[in-house]
């Protein structure tokens, strides 16, 4: 049987960006909202003279490093759930 999927949007650097979820993701959808907005004001802080699209990217390129590092470290399960959120934001940017 296949995944019963919900519109949602998600707010990623001020901007709106329409996507898919199931139940399980949806209900993780406001903390990964929130931790990736997080990190992009953490490098627009660190880095000022950088455009929004830059502190995006740089966000992006630190949760694929997060991402290799917790592969290495982590089980298997834990792995596909953050590269399947990732996946879902690099579709929809």
């Amino acid at each position: 049987m296949e995944k019963q999927l919900q519109s949602a949007e998600i707010m990623v650097g001020g901007k709106a960006f329409p996507i898919k979820l199931s139940e399980q993701e949806m209900n993780n959808l406001p903390q990964v909202e929130k931790n990736i907005n997080e990190r992009i004001t953490d490098f627009q802080m660190k880095y000022k003279n950088l455009e929004k699209i830059d502190c995006i990217s740089m966000a992006l390129i630190s949760y694929a490093f997060d991402l290799l590092n917790e592969k290495k470290s982590k089980s298997k399960e834990a792995v596909i759930e953050k590269i399947g959120a990732i996946q879902h934001l690099l579709e929809k940017a």
